[in-house]
């Protein structure tokens, strides 16, 4: 299955497709035949069977929708970090250094507040980021910003100072502060999130 199906698709969503087409070629085969009896319209009975496969049909589809939507946000979340990065960098150059926190960048136009919000973050904060200033020293690996935990379920968009965004299940992220060039980051990030 190509991978932007599979994760459209839920695993419930087989049997209601299996139903779903065995209704419909049940209902069409006794709506063939005819009645001797009665030579009636069966209007109700047709309006009948089309409620239920609306509603068969919009149990199928509606959880992949909503599926969609929230890979459509995780995008736009991407995306904003992959910006942030540039703006980061654009600011490096024009000042010879890293810009100290997101609320400079935003004074000095480099990036817009819009930017430094996730989609998906229900919190009520200005900043959905942690951002911590990479050093001159630090190598490209090195984590610069991140989405807070609760920003997405059970993973992390991640910026690295090379500019580039990965994303990683909690637990793979955790296992990534925990190496030596992320050392500072994870700190700084354990004491903003008080865990």
């Amino acid at each position: 299955m190509p991978a932007v199906f599979s994760d459209l698709f839920v695993w419930y969503q087989i049997p209601i497709l299996i139903v779903l087409v065995v209704t419909f070629i049940l209902f069409s085969l006794s709506s063939k035949r005819k009645s001797i009896i009665s030579t009636k319209p069966r209007s109700l009975i047709v309006f009948g069977k089309l409620v239920i496969l609306f509603f068969l049909f919009g149990a199928l589809i509606l959880p992949s929708v909503n599926r969609a939507r929230v890979l459509e946000l995780c995008a736009v979340c991407k995306t904003r970090l992959k910006g942030l990065g540039t703006a980061i960098e654009l600011y490096h150059q024009t000042n010879k250094a890293y810009p100290p926190s997101p609320k400079e960048m935003i004074k000095e136009g480099f990036a817009s507040i819009k930017n430094f919000k996730c989609p998906l973050d229900t919190q009520d904060r200005e900043i959905s980021y942690f951002y911590l200033p990479p050093l001159e020293t630090d190598d490209g690996e090195t984590f610069v910003m991140c989405d807070y935990k609760d920003n997405h379920e059970n993973k992390r968009f991640i910026l690295a100072k090379a500019g580039h965004v990965v994303e990683y299940s909690e637990e793979e992220f955790q296992a990534e502060l925990k190496k030596p060039h992320n050392t500072r980051f994870a700190e700084a990030l354990k004491k903003e999130e008080g865990l």
